[in-house]
């Protein structure tokens, strides 16, 4: 009887050792089989090699990775060098080899010093000299290969008094000029220097915008009674409409912003508190006002190239940057988008729903965006420590004026 029972005890402890054999087996064919290697030979050889954003460990310029068997993006970015970026796709039994040569990134051609306030118009940069205060107009040209000629410059204004802020009319014929607090109008008479001149608009201002079709300016008012509204006037400063009430809202402070077609006006408190910052959409010819969204936490919103929807910024604790996202008009359909910045900086690259902005990092780089895809492009360019403060696109996107460090500059897109 022990010797039988003896004998079972054996063949389960067989069997023990047997099935963790093979669960083992499994485990490492498993694992094995489920992935793949990947070699690559990269120039300049102190590039960063990245699969989904993970950095691959690259010595002298070689790459000896594994990864899972499936769909990767793989990119290859360098200091002063267009960036490489691939969707690549691994098989089973199947290594990935691959030589990338990055190509050096066009290097900005500087316009002027001192720069500030940029607009453009067709193939005209305006921008305000900060040692003078006088505005300039320049008039460019491009080649076929992207390069720029700046065919004259000529001084559209006198010099103007203090430093205030420069808001641009949407017809680059008139200019609101906000000092702290107080605004004035500043037409340039077709730059007819004698006549130019500054007429009251209005004190105890916030935000001020001009509607995209140029029909009117809305403004925030706030004087120290307690008002807290939003004006609509037309482009004389007259006929001062109160259109909405922001004290029954709760709300301080605001950013504001036009759709594109001048049919909305989305508001952005900035309350103290920031879990109050929510984002508010006012329909202007209607006059209604309505929470879009309960989040907090939000520090700018704009609107997308079709005004359907609004690419927002949000303040995210611990990090340096803010977290970029999209909703639509009625409130549904929230996401983030694979960027940070400040939405208020960014640009309409095309009616799709592709917009522009510069990197948050610092970098020689900016990115284009589809807000109704997700998908990403970046733009490369060689300037060391580039402090991005301003962009403005050309009308064939095939460039970009930007300000860095008080230097209005401008580069040809050069994207991986």
């Amino acid at each position: 009887m022990q010797t039988k029972k003896s004998t079972i005890s054996y063949l389960s402890q067989v069997a023990l050792i047997v099935g963790g054999v093979l669960v083992v087996a499994l485990i490492l064919l498993f694992t094995v089989f489920s992935k793949t290697k990947i070699y690559l030979t990269v120039d300049p050889a102190n590039a960063v090699v990245t699969l989904d954003n993970k950095p691959l460990i690259i010595t002298d310029g070689k790459v000896n990775a594994s990864a899972k068997i499936g769909q990767h993006i793989l990119k290859v970015e360098a200091d002063d060098y267009i960036g490489f970026k691939e969707q690549i796709s691994l098989g089973r039994g199947r290594n990935f080899s691959k030589t990338i040569s990055l190509v050096g990134a066009p290097k900005p051609t500087v316009i002027a010093d001192g720069a500030k306030f940029i607009t453009l118009s067709g193939n005209q940069i305006f921008y305000q000299n900060q040692s003078d205060k006088i505005i300039y107009r320049s008039n460019f040209g491009l080649d076929s290969s992207g390069g720029i000629t700046i065919n004259s410059t000529t001084p559209i204004s006198v010099p103007i008094a203090g430093t205030p802020d420069l808001i641009w009319s949407p017809t680059r014929d008139l200019l609101v000029l906000k000092r702290g607090t107080t605004a004035t109008l500043f037409d340039f008479k077709k730059y007819d220097f004698l006549n130019q001149k500054e007429t009251p608009l209005s004190s105890d201002v916030g935000d001020v915008v001009f509607a995209p079709d140029n029909s009117r300016i809305a403004y925030v008012y706030q004087p120290a009674g307690g008002e807290r509204s939003i004006i609509f006037t037309d482009l004389g400063g007259g006929n001062v409409f109160r259109a909405a009430n922001l004290k029954s809202l709760n709300i301080f402070d605001p950013q504001i912003s036009f759709s594109p077609d001048s049919q909305w006006l989305s508001i952005v408190p900035r309350n103290q508190s920031f879990g109050e910052n929510k984002i508010y959409l006012m329909n202007v010819y209607t006059k209604e006002v309505r929470l879009i969204d309960s989040d907090g936490d939000q520090k700018s919103a704009k609107f997308s190239p079709d005004s359907q929807k609004i690419i927002f910024s949000t303040f995210v604790a611990g990090q340096k940057n803010f977290d970029l996202s999209v909703i639509n008009l009625d409130g549904t359909n929230k996401k983030k988008l694979n960027a940070s910045g400040d939405a208020s900086q960014l640009k309409s690259f095309d009616l799709g729903g592709k917009i522009f902005l510069p990197s948050s990092s610092g970098s020689g780089k900016m990115g284009m965006y589809d807000v109704n895809t997700g998908a990403s492009l970046d733009y490369f360019f060689k300037l060391d420590s580039a402090k991005i403060t301003e962009i403005a696109l050309t009308e064939n996107r095939n460039g970009v004026f930007f300000v860095s460090d008080g230097k209005l500059y401008f580069v040809t897109l050069k994207s991986n």
